[in-house]
């Protein structure tokens, strides 16, 4: 499926500055040349392992939802060491609940491929259309359910229920962040 999503472009100041950012000027420069060359990179950077790397996304603050939401598609650079590369269709959200900060985030490769995470108050929980991934989370142990991060805040993360997922794309359509023309794609 990922070969019929639009490529994310490599050129542009902001992409480029991220990189060298978080590589450092030297090895961004590298990575830079690299993409652009082959269209992904050589030997890929030990800094940009992440769980989930978006590297375009516009973000506007919706009074309404009194919260940041993501608009248009969204660039998804990697997973862990796999190169995505490609827009896909989604929403995030970034807000503040009861002083502590709380992040959705669904993204849609198709119809049929989907995948939901919430984070709030030390949480991810998660959700997807892909059966091996909610068996393997479901499978986990509660003691393998933790994530020490060595910068930031570690976490645990769980499983969730469809139900939230559903919740979330609602409250998004019933203030505008998801449109009737991409319900109608969705479809």
């Amino acid at each position: 499926y990922l070969a019929n999503l639009t490529p994310v472009p490599f050129e542009g100041d902001l992409f480029n500055h991220g990189l060298i950012e978080i590589l450092g000027k030297e090895k961004g420069d590298r990575a830079i040349s690299e993409i652009n060359l082959y269209g992904q990179y050589k030997k890929f950077p030990d800094e940009l392992e992440k769980s989930i790397v978006l590297n375009d996304v516009k973000m506007t603050y919706n009074r309404e939802a009194k919260a940041f939401l993501s608009e248009g598609m969204i660039g998804l650079g990697n997973i862990l060491k796999t190169e995505i590369f490609r827009y896909v269709k989604g929403t995030i959200q970034i807000k503040k609940q009861r002083g502590k900060d709380m992040l959705d985030i669904y993204l849609e490769a198709d119809a049929n491929t989907w995948y939901y995470f919430n984070y709030y108050n030390g949480t991810m929980l998660a959700i997807s259309s892909n059966d091996l991934f909610n068996n393997d989370i479901k499978a986990l142990k509660g003691k393998n359910k933790k994530m020490a991060v060595e910068s930031g805040p570690s976490y645990r993360f769980d499983a969730t229920s469809l139900k939230k997922k559903d919740d979330f794309l609602r409250k998004m359509k019933q203030i505008g962040a998801i449109t009737e023309e991409e319900e109608k794609k969705e479809e």
